[in-house]
């Protein structure tokens, strides 16, 4: 059946860290599914690699290892696209803008910017744009 399908799916995944000679496993073997319209929730003490890999899921990071696939698109591991890859900064704008959404502990938001075009900043990068109007 389709809906027990995973919309998200990690196998193996993990990130490293190098500090001059020391190796950090901020992520190590990572597994998990999503299924459309389930909620999760990652917790944890400070330091055990939950905004690595929320990261990682938002393809802010590349892991070292593991799979990962969104939909039916592999955006990491052996069958990949090459997506995770700086080669392909285009597609992965795009693939964060329509099928991903991220809101940060700090504001990160344009000094130069009032609050409205720090709002419709995300709209400049969305194929499937409203019209102005709409967005405001």
């Amino acid at each position: 059946m389709e809906g027990y399908r995973p919309l998200l799916s990690v196998k193996g995944m993990s990130k490293i860290y190098h500090k001059r000679e020391v190796e950090i496993r901020a992520l190590d073997q990572a597994d998990l599914e999503v299924r459309k319209g389930e909620w999760i929730t990652l917790w944890g003490p400070s330091g055990s690699g939950k905004s690595t890999f929320l990261y990682l899921l938002g393809t802010l990071l590349q892991p070292e290892e593991g799979s990962y696939r969104f939909e039916d698109e592999m955006l990491a591991g052996t069958e990949s696209l090459g997506y995770l890859s700086s080669t392909n900064d285009k597609k992965l704008s795009a693939f964060r803008a329509e099928k991903i959404g991220f809101i940060f502990q700090d504001y990160n938001l344009l000094e130069d910017k009032t609050a409205l075009e720090n709002v419709m900043q995300p709209a400049k990068y969305v194929t499937k744009l409203k019209p102005p109007k709409e967005v405001q």
